[in-house]
């Protein structure tokens, strides 16, 4: 799906607690299992390990679920101010964060 993944994903970066959520929920959300979310969330960098745990991002597994790969190679790439990235954040529900770091 995505050979071009940046060396350093910016995923979950900087950190925002509203824009991200368990393997749990993002696998019900999904309709999969957590071991594919995991197995998601490393092949894809839709989530990293925070204090021993996966989080997910919330805008990054909807663009995964879309197979949006521009919207998700530019969220990875840091990108988090364009409108093709922002959409995602709206429709997950993290349009403040998403609005603070487009204002900056």
């Amino acid at each position: 799906m995505m050979d071009d993944i940046p060396d350093n994903p910016q995923v979950l970066i900087p950190y925002d607690r509203h824009e991200a959520c368990s393997i749990s929920i993002a696998a019900k959300l999904a309709g999969r299992s957590e071991q594919t979310i995991r197995n998601q969330c490393k092949k894809y960098h839709i989530g990293r390990r925070i204090g021993g745990q996966y989080e997910v991002s919330k805008p990054a597994h909807l663009m995964l679920l879309d197979n949006d790969t521009t919207a998700l190679r530019a969220y990875l790439a840091g990108d988090r101010t364009s409108e093709r990235v922002l959409k995602y954040f709206e429709r997950a529900g993290v349009t403040g964060s998403a609005q603070k770091l487009k204002n900056l």
